[in-house]
């Protein structure tokens, strides 16, 4: 694995790690919190040689979850419909009852960094001669 490929899966490992423990304090957090860490599995397996399982194998687990990141996002996805039909108002203020919406689209978002995430380490794999 090249540099720049080792640069990146730490990136993404540390960044759903962080993620992750922002769901803490969330109710219902525990979806939130095994999908941003199964993200840094992932990227740590890509990482660490010893713990990864064999190629094949972990490009098939590398892709099935690219598509199960993909089939939770749209589930949202109507949410983001009705926040670009209101105009696309701010996401970064507070929560309240009044607009559910930036909830709906934070999570659409945060899933969205998670396909972009399981797609880097996907096509990473492609690139690395002793990953084929």
């Amino acid at each position: 694995m090249n540099i720049t490929h080792t640069f990146f899966h730490w990136f993404i490992l540390v960044l759903h790690v962080v993620f992750a423990l922002l769901q803490l304090n969330d109710e219902g957090a525990l979806p939130w919190i095994v999908g941003y860490g199964w993200v840094s599995v992932i990227a740590a397996m890509k990482l660490y040689v010893r713990i990864q399982p064999q190629k094949r194998a972990m490009r098939t687990l590398t892709f099935i979850s690219l598509i199960f990141y993909l089939v939770w996002a749209a589930f949202w996805f109507p949410e983001v419909l009705v926040w670009i039909d209101m105009g696309t108002p701010s996401i970064t203020s507070g929560m309240s009852a009044e607009s559910p919406y930036i909830e709906y689209v934070r999570e659409f978002f945060g899933l969205i960094i998670c396909v972009g995430s399981m797609a880097y380490i996907y096509i990473s794999g492609n690139s690395d001669p002793e990953s084929l």
